[in-house]
């Protein structure tokens, strides 16, 4: 078997061909990543993809977190994802999540506050 029929073969297994067309109650009830507009704009125009994809993936935790009262006494929401989280939560290699966390803390859109005693870091994201 050749690298096309291969290729064909893994299609047929994601059902890719079973797609459909979105309708009108489905966009309203589904829901969907958000990746924030300043993202792209000024000096961010040159942050990588996986850097605005995990910012997106992080910042959609806030409510999961919200409800698992991690909050500072200074009333900031915080998330507690190790690189390991991380990198299973993209489906990337914890290289590609090492650079993307560093891209956001050099942008200052991302602070970690080490918990030690092999805890997850506190995550601070900024706007």
């Amino acid at each position: 078997m050749d690298n096309k029929d291969s290729n064909i073969l893994q299609m047929k297994d994601l059902n890719i061909s079973n797609r459909k067309r979105y309708k009108v109650d489905e966009v309203i009830l589904n829901t969907n990543y958000s990746i924030p507009k300043f993202l792209f704009e000024n000096e961010l125009k040159i942050l990588s993809n996986d850097a605005r994809v995990l910012y997106a993936l992080l910042k959609d935790k806030h409510e999961i977190s919200i409800k698992n009262n991690q909050i500072n006494k200074n009333n900031e929401v915080y998330l507690e994802y190790t690189r390991e989280d991380m990198y299973k939560m993209l489906g990337i290699s914890k290289p590609t999540v090492i650079k993307a966390v560093n891209e956001l803390k050099k942008y200052h859109l991302l602070e970690e506050e080490r918990i030690g005693n092999r805890q997850a870091n506190r995550i601070y994201l900024n706007e």
